[in-house]
């Protein structure tokens, strides 16, 4: 519930506040479907999502191995970074 609500306040403005929840949750290796959640919205944001990118870069080295075949957090926050970067194409246009 809580990255549901920090994505409406990224929405409504408050992005520094949202920001700060949703850089919470990345880092939270016990919960990877809460991590996946706000991984997700982070990537959704795009580049309004721009100063959460060490947070993301710190989450990526930290993160535990994802078993083979699994749709693990890594690979969104992996895709977030390569947008912020420029090396891959947004898949959500807000």
């Amino acid at each position: 519930m809580a990255i549901a609500a920090a994505e409406a306040l990224a929405r409504m403005g408050k992005l520094e506040a949202a920001l700060l929840v949703l850089e919470r949750w990345i880092q939270k290796s016990d919960a990877p479907d809460f991590t996946r959640q706000a991984a997700n919205v982070l990537d959704r944001l795009g580049e309004s999502a721009r100063p959460s990118l060490p947070a993301m870069r710190r989450a990526l080295a930290s993160a535990s191995p994802a078993p083979a075949g699994s749709y693990a957090p890594q690979h969104v926050l992996e895709h977030a970074i390569d947008v912020l970067e420029g090396k891959s194409r947004a898949l959500v246009y807000p």
